[in-house]
């Protein structure tokens, strides 16, 4: 970095590059995610066995074993379903791509950030379940960034109403502050992350870089 930097580049220009190849991975880490999933559902067949009954006069109903048929699982599966999951999970990478970013842009050693962001991470999933699984303490849940990312509920109502892949707030919402929808959540993952890289442009570019040990 110091035999970089030291060359005529500004640090500008240099971070901003590297938030552009980041958010270029996630845009194509989220697109082939889809991509696959969009595939899986056009290549993959159930096995459905219909047993055939026939009515027979004074003998009542015969069942004859029939052969399994194989049934394309598109025909049960609605792929736009998981246009929002994969809006959120991009959202979810770039808002962890803002963070780590951050906490990169104030430490010298990759090994510290990296433990840093993965203690961040799990101690988001431990107030994730206690607000879960303790009555009385669901007000964790406002604090901790897995309250955004719902990939999986928002495949479940999007398969039962295509509209509310695209609210802001949830339609079944209850209280003085509303659920977000899929929207909002992605709106708060967004906005964390550009926080983040704003954060970390503005660290980057005014901090000294220590002499190589």
């Amino acid at each position: 970095m110091e035999m970089l930097l030291a060359q005529p580049i500004s640090r500008m220009r240099y971070i901003l590059t590297h938030l552009m190849v980041t958010v270029l991975g996630i845009l194509m880490l989220a697109g082939s995610v889809y991509a696959g999933t969009r595939v899986g559902v056009q290549t993959t067949y159930l096995k459905r066995t219909a047993t055939p009954t026939l009515n027979i006069p004074f003998l009542g109903q015969l069942q004859r074993p029939a052969e399994p048929q194989r049934v394309p699982i598109s025909r049960h599966v609605k792929i736009d379903a998981f246009n929002a999951a994969t809006i959120n999970y991009a959202c979810f990478g770039f808002f962890l791509a803002g963070v780590t970013m951050a906490l990169s842009s104030v430490d010298r050693f990759r090994w510290r950030t990296i433990g840093i962001a993965v203690g961040f991470y799990i101690l988001q999933t431990v107030i994730e379940l206690t607000g879960m699984a303790v009555e009385g303490m669901h007000w964790l849940l406002y604090l901790t960034f897995f309250s955004a990312y719902e990939p999986v509920a928002f495949v479940t109502k999007a398969s039962q109403d295509p509209d509310s892949a695209w609210c802001f707030f949830a339609a079944e919402s209850h209280g003085m502050i509303p659920d977000l929808g899929p929207l909002g959540c992605d709106a708060v993952l967004l906005t964390l992350g550009i926080l983040g890289f704003a954060f970390a442009v503005s660290v980057f570019c005014r901090r000294d870089l220590p002499a190589p040990l």
